[in-house]
């Protein structure tokens, strides 16, 4: 069976975050052999390597790689993305969560539309997120009326030969907002 959607998740010293959002990631509803967690270790100096090592060893879904230290989630991003094996890519980082029915919701509506692109609802803790960005689903956004160009993080689902096609990478290193460069890209 093919995967779906691969998570890429970037980690550096994932810390006390690391666990709530791996435990996000493998309690989704779509079926485990739909997905997969790619975390990409980005030369942590504590405890993460061995953490993770041990979180694939248990979890078929989850894999790491570990990257030499970067200094900024681009590399290990588009490290996630030369390792994925999903249709569809999703970037998550440590100290984030999805909800449930994330994947799933987000793979229908891609597949649904013939997406490239699929922008999830995103629930701000302690960010802003303008509200009318998500008020309702659309299947078809427009990137002025609805606001697109005020969410540029890259939290969202990418179809992986889509990004492979136009050669899109994040910037790579200390890179000032390398995720809204990519995005404005794609």
């Amino acid at each position: 069976m093919a995967v779906k959607v691969s998570v890429v998740v970037p980690v550096f010293n994932g810390g006390e975050h690391l666990d709530e959002c791996a435990e996000s990631v493998l309690a989704q509803t779509m079926p485990r052999g739909d997905y997969e967690v790619v975390f990409v270790d980005d030369g942590s100096t504590d405890e993460t390597p061995p953490l993770l090592d041990a979180l694939a060893g248990r979890e078929q879904a989850a894999r790491v790689v570990h990257h030499p230290r970067s200094g900024g989630p681009g590399g290990p991003r588009n490290a996630g993305v030369e390792q994925a094996q999903g249709e569809y890519v999703y970037f998550l980082d440590q100290d984030d969560r999805l909800a449930p029915r994330a994947l799933e919701r987000m793979y229908d509506m891609a597949t649904r539309c013939g997406s490239d692109i699929v922008v999830g609802k995103v629930v701000g803790h302690g960010r802003g997120v303008a509200r009318n960005t998500f008020a309702a689903s659309r299947d078809r956004a427009d990137i002025l009326t609805d606001h697109l160009l005020g969410f540029l993080t890259p939290h969202k689902l990418f179809r992986r030969s889509f990004l492979l096609r136009h050669d899109l990478r994040l910037p790579e290193g200390p890179a000032w907002l390398e995720d809204h460069r990519f995005v404005v890209e794609a």
